[in-house]
């Protein structure tokens, strides 16, 4: 391969390479939350809308997301966690998040593990905020 080609073909691979299983693309609008060390807002499909001191949410499966905390000086073990599904989202389902590391999310620390469920009980990909105090 040339080196024209190579550098013609470098943003691509990077954009494909980017666009994981619900990896967020575009940079999130940051959120201003005095009181949270950590927030955000994700779409039923992994991607960020707005976040502070989150840098990205993998989709590993319907309805289960794991939310990386960027600041290292944020323990979760010792935070209080709140999340809530998005009121259009919702479908009269529930949420489970945890700050105890999980096998799914590798059993990495900074990371929250999130499941959005239906009513009846089934995994299903929904929007929800989470916030770390």
């Amino acid at each position: 391969m040339h080196k024209t080609t190579s550098l013609l073909l470098a943003p691509l691979v990077a954009a494909t390479l980017a666009t994981g299983a619900g990896t967020a693309l575009a940079d999130p609008v940051e959120i201003i939350a005095p009181y949270a060390q950590a927030a955000a807002e994700v779409s039923a499909f992994g991607n960020l809308a707005k976040a502070k001191s989150i840098d990205r949410v993998d989709r590993k499966q319907t309805g289960v997301y794991c939310v990386h905390v960027s600041d290292k000086d944020i323990d979760l073990s010792r935070s209080v966690l709140t999340a809530t599904l998005r009121s259009h989202d919702s479908q009269g389902g529930s949420i489970r998040a945890l700050t105890e590391p999980q096998a799914v999310c590798g059993n990495d620390p900074s990371t929250i593990f999130v499941a959005t469920f239906r009513a009846d009980g089934l995994h299903v990909n929904s929007g929800f905020f989470v916030t770390v105090q």
